[in-house]
């Protein structure tokens, strides 16, 4: 089930997220978007999640803050 990002984030923050980052992963075929939740990221911790996916470019992203 599909939820929108708005409950999707209300449930977050009240887990104790700070932030939800929606990342573009571009890795080797079909690009994906991602939303990721993390309680105040660095740009480093954010980077290598991002590589952790499995994205070659580590830089095509945006920061919300929950």
């Amino acid at each position: 089930m599909l939820r929108l990002p708005s409950k999707s984030d209300a449930d977050h923050k009240s887990r104790g997220f700070t932030h939800r980052i929606d990342a573009w992963i571009h890795g080797g075929g079909d690009d994906k978007l991602i939303s990721i939740y993390m309680v105040s990221p660095t740009t480093k911790q954010i980077k290598n999640e991002i590589r952790r996916q499995g994205s070659a470019v580590l830089d095509d992203y945006s920061l919300n803050a929950l």
